[in-house]
């Protein structure tokens, strides 16, 4: 009989384990899901932020250049 009663008792234990273990691996693939669309948002943020940047250098390049051809030409008429 108190053999019996230890078999239920390691079988309990073993169910609760595995009972546990699954809801264990399912928070962790929900986490692991989350993380990868959080990581995925986040590179696409990078990804715009990086165009904007390259968009911004582009029109100070074009600005610097405009500004330095007004310069020369103030330059030339002051010169007459």
């Amino acid at each position: 009989m108190m053999g019996c009663l230890k078999l239920k008792q390691a079988t309990c234990r073993y169910e609760a384990a595995v009972e546990q273990t699954g809801r264990l691996e399912a928070r962790l693939e929900a986490v692991s899901f989350s993380s990868r669309e959080e990581q995925s948002q986040l590179t696409g943020e990078v990804r715009r932020r990086e165009d904007v940047i390259g968009k911004l250098q582009s029109q100070h390049t074009a600005l610097q250049n405009s500004v330095n051809r007004q310069q020369d030409n103030v330059s030339r008429l002051l010169t007459l």
